[in-house]
């Protein structure tokens, strides 16, 4: 199943990353249709879930895996009625509504919209345990709190800023990827983007804060350790019965070190507008190159006593939302200067330990109190 929304998911991001939308405009009505018949049928519009029978993880073309291989799937728990099912569902159609107001084509865009918004509400009341801090794997089945029930959902962004903090909260106190390399991604994005951002950093090393090793096998050291010279389909040879040197999906620490670390995401077509969010504790130094169809995004940051050196380069023709770590713009000088009083740097908001400005094209060099 979730193979199926990817494709509408991975349409998308062709379309936002580049500003090409032959691929979308093409195949509207295929994508249309990768939102599986079953669901879209389960769909009650009175609870916000999907309600379905979808083969508890065995394979089948509407089936949902949730992770793979089965092993790795930390105990979740299925039910008619389950967590990683509706999550893929609500994120399949809010991008088919970004899909179709790409294209003009409004009165999909608003019918995919509802369809979104009312599973994202149905999603937040219907799997999240307040009494737990944590989302549960289904309704109506063996009450599980998995951890593939707290990343696809949370990374989906489908989840309240106090629900994201309490789900990372959740997987950080794991101290390691419970589930197999597929899922990673969403559980680092979750960790990253939710305040565990210095978590995230140790479960892909397999390093704790001080250095020392963590034994356990689900992590990219482990992966050099057994001499892979490239990110592997699982974390061990004997999880599956064939495990690839060689795939794609075991890249996440380069997804999460550009959107998770230093929140470098696309917000309009063909990077014409962008977010830098650095995470706010973890690293003392980093920097990145991005490269985009524009130019390259370069972001550097060095942290000493809290204050912060924050370096970004935003590419001809673009504009760039960054997120300054400070709390009041009183603390932030850029090149010297108080930002308050840089006329092209135009303030939008504070708040969660960040000062968000837009700013254009050019070399910037900010200094901060992130206290």
């Amino acid at each position: 199943m979730e193979w199926k929304v990817y494709n509408i998911l991975n349409a998308w991001n062709g379309y936002l990353y580049t500003g090409d939308d032959r691929l979308i405009r093409t195949y509207y009505s295929q994508l249309k249709g990768k939102i599986p018949a079953k669901l879209t049928a389960g769909f009650d519009d009175k609870t916000g879930r999907v309600t379905a029978n979808y083969g508890d993880g065995a394979p089948g073309p509407d089936h949902d895996i949730v992770d793979w291989p089965a092993s790795l799937r930390a105990g979740y728990q299925f039910s008619n009625t389950h967590n990683v099912t509706n999550a893929f569902f609500s994120k399949g159609t809010q991008t088919l509504a970004d899909i179709a107001g790409a294209l003009g084509e409004r009165q999909d865009q608003q019918h995919y919209r509802q369809l979104a918004d009312a599973s994202a509400r149905g999603f937040r009341s219907g799997f999240y345990d307040a009494g737990a801090q944590a989302f549960k794997d289904n309704i109506g089945g063996k009450h599980h709190l998995s951890s593939q029930a707290n990343a696809f959902g949370v990374a989906f962004g489908l989840a309240t800023p106090e629900e994201a903090r309490h789900a990372a909260t959740f997987l950080a106190d794991k101290k390691m990827l419970e589930g197999s390399v597929y899922s990673a991604l969403f559980a680092l994005s979750a960790m990253a983007e939710n305040g565990q951002g210095m978590e995230a950093i140790n479960q892909i090393t397999g390093l704790n804060s001080d250095g020392t090793l963590r034994q356990n096998s689900h992590n990219w050291r482990h992966m050099m350790e057994q001499g892979s010279g490239s990110t592997m389909e699982a974390w061990n040879e004997s999880d599956d019965l064939t495990v690839s040197h060689s795939h794609p999906w075991g890249t996440a620490p380069v997804i999460v070190a550009s959107q998770g670390v230093f929140g470098v995401k696309p917000l309009k077509p063909a990077y014409e507008q962008f977010q830098i969010k650095p995470i706010l504790q973890g690293l003392t130094k980093a920097d990145i190159t991005v490269p985009t169809i524009r130019g390259e995004i370069s972001a550097s940051f060095e942290v000493n006593n809290q204050i912060w050196h924050l370096n970004v380069v935003i590419p001809a023709n673009t504009e760039a939302f960054i997120y300054i770590p400070a709390r009041h713009i009183d603390d932030i000088k850029e090149s010297g200067v108080g930002l308050n009083t840089v006329k092209d740097i135009q303030f939008i908001s504070e708040g969660s330990g960040y000062v968000k400005v837009l700013a254009g094209s050019g070399h910037y060099a900010f200094v901060s109190n992130g206290n």
